[in-house]
């Protein structure tokens, strides 16, 4: 059906993006870098299906481009001259040149064609009136035309042609009577040259602009000339964004991802956590949201299906994408495991007046790191929970104490519960007792001071302590025994709180009676409390009151009341 045909146009391709990718020479990229960096122009004119823009390492250094296959060139393929005149009017529409007098008389003579084809590449752009460059490299069995394929050199065993004999030998002899204006071995040194001879080059090349002043950066260099090549608004200045966009994810250039974007980004992430509802960003948040997925793929290369190409109105530029590389940066918790990087999708980018990024429609894969990430912020929420229903289980017993109510103050114990007292008189070894025993105890203690008020000092209330993350106990060493030192249990958490009781001694218990004294006292505990949020262990470091003294010194009890 026409999906399945679909379906494998693409996977063709996408087969063929990566054989020329294969089969691109050495010397190409840093002789497109060389053209750039001194101001030039490049375009690129194919006859097939090749996008030099669909390739990373050109998508950056290619400014337009023609097929033999786009609508209104169509079946004018090169040696065609209208395939160059079309060049031309591209290099007008979109980059707002204006060189040349028209094609066809001589008018083109600042333009440049570099190619390996003495017939499609010299004779049929100097038909357009351009200047010419054949390119004829030794290592692939370049002859008196260039391409070995019109000599029967190919260097492929399997390449073939569909020429017969005599078309072959026809072909060959207009290779060989090509006279181009240029001739070399391979592209080093070819800006240098041409440059020297004052005049413009590269795979339809045009004349550098003026020289710019030499206290800008490298950055605004680039923008002056992407303003100046690229009318605002257009088509063509949006798909540059997205494609500097790409290319700076691909460099890890954050400051350049930032510059892409409008001041409020509008993010739609269809099959994200967010389903599809809108979210909103700042320049600034999606520059660090990249940041965080370079840290964990510090290789990620982007490639892509279909490149970003303008579509209705001109608003909206759509790209077809797919990331490689290896989880192997830690970010945002999630620790590498080394898994590849398999993401694709197709993203939809609508651009401002002034060709920045103001919203993204995103329909993808995520990555390992992706869903480890989502995980652990599932699990924190989880936890922040629980922690929370910690917290309230010992809130609730501080003003269980402050009410007096001691049927409450039961309530929040477990049926067992190890005390540790570390300043008490009877030392800091663990001591058992039950919750009714707790709650007995918290009796005596507010029938000596019936006006008895529990608080926090500021930053004390009761707050959960994550495990290697305990606050430092309110003297130098006491922690207790040997074995509070370490947490119990793989992921264990106590809550700690400082606080403070005030009030008077004016109540008997014990046998004792009342002094009339101040009840000043304060101290720092931490709980252990379980699944069942009851508390089943409490390590305390406090002062004592007066009345906790004498009834300590009269019944030789440990004075500690658990709080």
């Amino acid at each position: 059906g026409e999906g399945a045909a679909e379906a494998a146009f693409a996977a063709w391709l996408a087969a063929r993006d990566a054989a020329a990718l294969e089969d691109l020479a050495p010397d190409v990229v840093p002789c497109l870098r060389e053209f750039a960096a001194a101001g030039w122009l490049v375009g690129a004119v194919t006859n097939g299906r090749g996008s030099a823009r669909r390739l990373p390492p050109l998508a950056g250094l290619v400014a337009f481009e023609v097929s033999g296959e786009d609508e209104g060139v169509f079946p004018h393929r090169k040696p065609a001259r209208e395939i160059y005149e079309a060049a031309v009017a591209r290099a007008r529409a979109e980059c707002g040149w204006s060189g040349g007098g028209g094609g066809g008389g001589g008018g083109l003579t600042e333009w440049w064609h570099v190619g390996d084809c003495g017939v499609n590449d010299v004779q049929g752009a100097a038909t357009a009136g351009m200047k010419t460059v054949l390119v004829k490299r030794p290592e692939y069995g370049g002859g008196p035309g260039g391409n070995p394929f019109e000599q029967g050199q190919s260097p492929k065993a399997y390449s073939f042609s569909t020429l017969s004999p005599e078309e072959t030998a026809a072909r060959e002899q207009k290779a060989m009577a090509a006279v181009p204006d240029h001739t070399c071995a391979g592209l080093a040194g070819l800006c240098s040259e041409l440059t020297r001879k004052r005049r413009s080059g590269g795979a339809s090349l045009l004349p550098p602009p003026p020289p710019v002043a030499a206290k800008r950066s490298k950055r605004r260099r680039l923008a002056a000339t992407l303003r100046r090549l690229l009318r605002p608004g257009s088509g063509a200045a949006h798909e540059a964004t997205v494609r500097a966009y790409f290319a700076a994810v691909e460099a890890q250039d954050l400051e350049q991802v930032r510059a892409c974007f409008a001041e409020r980004v509008e993010l739609v992430d269809v099959c994200g956590l967010s389903k599809g509802e809108p979210r909103w960003a700042t320049p600034e948040d999606m520059a660090a949201r990249c940041g965080e997925f370079l840290a964990a793929h510090p290789d990620c290369r982007v490639h892509f299906h279909h490149p970003p190409t303008t579509a209705g109105t001109g608003r909206w530029v759509w790209a077809h994408w797919y990331e490689t590389g290896t989880w192997t940066g830690r970010s945002l918790g999630a620790q590498p495991t080394g898994a590849p990087l398999e993401v694709q999708g197709q993203t939809r980018f609508r651009l401002d007046a002034q060709d920045r990024i103001e919203k993204l429609v995103v329909t993808r894969t995520f990555s390992d790191w992706e869903v480890e990430v989502n995980r652990l912020k599932n699990e924190d929420a989880a936890h922040h929970k629980d922690a929370e229903a910690k917290e309230a289980v010992v809130d609730r017993y501080f003003r269980a104490v402050t009410a007096k109510d001691l049927a409450a103050v039961e309530a929040c114990f477990a049926p067992e519960v190890t005390l540790v007292d570390v300043l008490g008189p009877a030392g800091p070894a663990p001591r058992t007792a039950t919750a009714r025993q707790m709650a007995e105890r918290v009796g005596e203690f507010v029938a000596a001071h019936p006006d008895c008020a529990v608080a926090y000092r500021p930053g004390g209330a009761p707050a959960v302590a994550v495990r290697g993350r305990r606050p430092k106990p309110a003297e130098e060493g006491a922690w207790g025994p040997e074995e509070e030192q370490e947490e119990e249990g793989e992921g264990s958490e106590w809550v700690w709180a400082h606080w403070y009781e005030e009030g008077t001694w004016s109540g008997e218990s014990r046998g004792i009676a009342p002094r009339g004294s101040p009840l000043a006292v304060e101290g720092q505990t931490r709980f252990l409390v379980n699944a069942q949020g009851k508390i089943e262990k409490l390590v305390v470091t406090r002062t004592f009151s007066e009345w906790e003294l004498l009834a300590a010194a009269q019944q030789q009890q440990p004075a500690s009341l658990s709080l």
